[in-house]
């Protein structure tokens, strides 16, 4: 857990990264650097999940991520210029940002701390960066060229899918608290004096 956290904090740090260089410098400096550091952590978690916990969605995840740095990175240069390799990298960050909001909830469930409002505001702030800012991004600066938005797109999809399975869960868990703390209610009416 504490390695995701790490690679997530990392993540978010190259929208403040991305900002602070020149085109030559992110070239020469940055951008194989940036490729094989990302592509080394999505192929190390994926091998984890495959012989781990088994989560298939994650391992397409996975695999989709290190797809789109190969596209990108044996892109055409006249439609993949620096402008569009800045906005995908402030896309990435917001990405890992969502991510490191479901990491934050996943440590918090396991701990058995996380509670129904919690959740509610994990879910919401996941749903704004994965509902919202996700497709303004694919459509806005991803489209442009539409072999390195294939990709974005469907683990757009993914996003979705498992957003509404998370608020099915937790409209799920919601009610059922509800309908105990009117139970409890109830009862505590019954032997009032």
């Amino acid at each position: 857990m504490n390695l995701h956290i790490i690679y997530n904090v990392i993540g978010v740090s190259h929208y403040y990264l991305i900002q602070k260089v020149s085109e030559d410098y992110f070239y020469k400096n940055l951008l194989y650097k940036l490729i094989y550091f990302h592509s080394s952590y999505f192929i190390y978690d994926s091998v984890i999940e495959l012989f781990g916990k088994r989560r298939w969605l994650f391992i397409a995840h996975h695999l989709g991520a290190v797809s789109q740095l190969y596209i990108l990175q044996n892109s055409d240069e006249n439609s993949v210029d620096f402008y569009y390799l800045k906005k995908t990298t402030e896309l990435f960050a917001w990405l890992e940002l969502s991510t490191f909001i479901i990491n934050v909830r996943s440590y918090l469930k396991k701990g058995d701390r996380l509670t129904s409002i919690n959740d509610l505001f994990f879910m919401m702030q996941y749903g704004y960066i994965r509902g919202i800012v996700f497709p303004f991004y694919i459509y806005f600066y991803l489209s442009k060229d539409i072999g390195c938005s294939i990709i974005p797109s469907l683990i757009y999809i993914m996003s979705m899918v498992w957003l509404n399975h998370w608020y099915t869960c937790w409209s799920k868990v919601d009610r059922d608290l509800q309908k105990s703390d009117r139970l409890k209610s109830e009862i505590e009416r019954a032997f009032d004096d």
